[in-house]
């Protein structure tokens, strides 16, 4: 193959890497404002999540509620507690999976 054939060859080549880049790059301004767009709805989650914590209750009915998923979704969710000794217990969320333990001063 002449010298000519190769440096054509290898220009072409070139061009072809060329274009494929150019494929990728087109694609992100459209990946960019997607993420923009799940960034905005973060930033409201968390403006929400504080209004929620002011209308957190602890105990509804007797039964101690999620804190995960009342804060995070505004459902409220009874805990299931299980008792590890006479001063700790342990809470599970059956919805979410939040975990707490928690030390009874007062025991």
């Amino acid at each position: 193959m002449s010298v000519v054939q190769q440096l054509s060859d290898l220009a072409a080549a070139i061009a072809e890497e060329m274009q494929q880049r150019r494929s990728a790059l087109e694609a992100e301004p459209l990946e960019l404002e997607t993420r923009k767009r799940e960034i905005g709805e973060e930033l409201r989650a968390t403006d929400l999540g504080r209004e929620r914590l002011s209308h957190f209750q602890v105990k509804i009915d007797g039964e101690y509620q999620c804190p995960n998923c009342w804060v995070r979704d505004d459902v409220r969710t009874p805990l299931t507690s299980i008792e590890l000794d006479g001063k700790e217990e342990f809470f599970r969320c059956g919805k979410c999976g939040c975990e707490a333990r928690v030390d009874w001063p007062d025991k």
